[in-house]
């Protein structure tokens, strides 16, 4: 919306010429009395606008050649109708009015008089620097196509160079590169010769140190498996001696214990003996008393048996 401390801001372009007295006058008069203490409001109120003067913008003048039409009074249908004029002419060139109608107007409302000049401004401001811009978009787009061609001949020129240029370096490498081939492959031709007779030679002297090596690692074989004998000799003499006198000791040692054993069992023989004996005569001595009273039993049953038979004898 409009601000009153900066003011409307830049002027419209040359495409405008739609103005009123009741604007101008109202615009001088917030600047007037903006820094004294009665409110804008009400200095505003008391002002009256005068009629509007509609003007045709440039485009209009050059078609009809003539002057918008317009009433020529001075009552207030007059100024209703200019108004109502003007803003149908806004209406047509697509500039948003919200709640602004032709009695507002006249009757000099500040703010939406003021509201109505700086949505002039800013439409026609910007449907200018729309068309500013897409003039200098065209003619940008015109300027990269015709340099983009330019920069496509000068790179179709320059790959041409290049692949000219590649060419020949190729050939010239593929012919160094043939050259040092050669070179080379002589290089190890003589280096694999000097080789073959140095490895030749090394074998030969690793050869004769093989075989005397050979030879003294046989002299020191033969001398040590020697000496192993002599000493597996003599350790086997020495674990016979051992092994002989452990049989010894050992056959002491059993003879020792079969006796131990032979008079522990003698020992143990003679006490079952005697044990058997004892059970044996304690057995004797049982049996004996069973068969006595065994005896008694049936002594008493053959008296009982007596006694039982005689007095049917004497019946």
């Amino acid at each position: 919306m409009f601000d009153p401390q900066t003011g409307p801001g830049p002027g419209p372009g040359p495409g405008l010429r739609l103005l009123t007295l009741a604007t101008v006058s109202s615009v001088k008069h917030i600047y007037a009395t903006q820094q004294k203490t009665v409110p804008l409001s009400k200095r505003l109120s008391v002002t009256r606008a005068p009629p509007l003067i509609l003007l045709g913008t440039e485009e209009d003048e050059d078609e009809d050649g003539a002057e918008g039409p317009r009433e020529k009074g001075r009552m207030r249908f007059h100024r209703l109708q200019n108004v109502q004029i003007a803003l149908d002419f806004l209406k047509q060139r697509q500039v948003k009015l919200v709640n602004i109608r032709n009695d507002d107007i006249t009757d000099g409302n500040p703010k939406l008089t003021l509201g109505l000049i700086w949505t002039i401004i800013l439409h026609f401001q910007v449907k200018e620097r729309q068309v500013q811009v897409k003039s200098q978009v065209k003619e940008r787009q015109v300027q990269v196509k015709s340099q983009v061609k330019e920069r496509q001949v000068q790179v179709k020129s320059r790959v041409k160079e290049r692949q000219v240029q590649v060419k020949s370096r190729v050939k010239e490498r593929q012919v160094q590169v043939k050259s040092r081939v050669k070179e080379r492959q002589v290089q190890v031709k003589s280096r694999v010769k000097e080789r073959q007779v140095q490895v030749k030679s090394q074998v030969k002297e690793r050869q004769v140190q093989v075989k005397f090596q050979v030879k003294e690692r046989q002299v020191q074989v033969k001398s040590r498996v020697k000496e192993r004998q002599v000493q597996v000799k003599s350790r086997v003499k020495e674990r016979q001696v051992q092994v002989k006198s452990r049989v010894k000791e050992r056959q002491v040692q059993v003879k020792s214990r079969v006796k131990e054993r032979q008079v522990q069992v003698k020992s143990q023989v003679k006490e079952r003996q005697v044990q058997v004996k004892s059970q044996v005569k304690e057995r004797q001595v049982q049996v004996k008393s069973q068969v006595k009273e065994r005896q008694v039993q049936v002594k008493s049953q053959v008296k009982e048996r007596k006694s039982e038979s005689s007095p049917v004898q004497v019946l």
